[in-house]
């Protein structure tokens, strides 16, 4: 019993060792990324957009150095028709790469169960980054809260 338990240490010796002399997982080829934040509320004016470039684990991160200044940004509302109103947006020169809407944001509110599409240009990325949202409407809670709640009763393991 104890030479097969000395031979399973060996063999798991062996495997840290050569993992740990290589990139197994391929965290030393890191790649940034195009990150987008937005926040799509019904009924409250168009937000504004935050365009950053994501960081390798392990350092730390700075949203005034990772910001995206430079970016063709646009959002597009798609009727149920098919019909696309084009809202676009422009770097508005605070840092941290935020983006905000160039018509007056007081004029322009989300729609409740609208649909949205997000569209940005960077320059030295390919293609373009896109994604697409159905705004929720109002929703009502179905079952009220209970007047009480039990926490942790009987027995605990700890």
């Amino acid at each position: 019993m104890r030479r097969y338990l000395l031979e399973k240490a060996i063999a798991l010796g062996i495997v840290l060792i050569a993992c740990s002399s290589c990139d197994v997982l391929g965290l030393d080829n890191f790649t940034p990324e195009v990150a987008v934040s937005a926040v799509l509320i019904a009924d409250e004016f168009l937000p504004p957009i935050q365009l950053a470039l994501t960081g390798p684990i392990g350092e730390a991160y700075d949203i005034d150095e990772r910001g995206i200044s430079d970016a063709v940004v646009r959002l597009q509302r798609v009727l149920n028709d098919g019909t696309i109103i084009e809202y676009p947006y422009e770097f508005s020169n605070q840092g941290m790469g935020i983006y905000r809407v160039v018509n007056s944001e007081d004029s322009i509110r989300v729609q409740a169960r609208g649909t949205y599409r997000f569209e940005a240009t960077v320059p030295g990325f390919p293609g373009t980054v896109t994604a697409e949202t159905i705004v929720p409407g109002a929703f009502s809670i179905v079952e009220p809260l209970p007047d009480t709640v039990y926490y942790q009763v009987g027995d605990s393991p700890f």
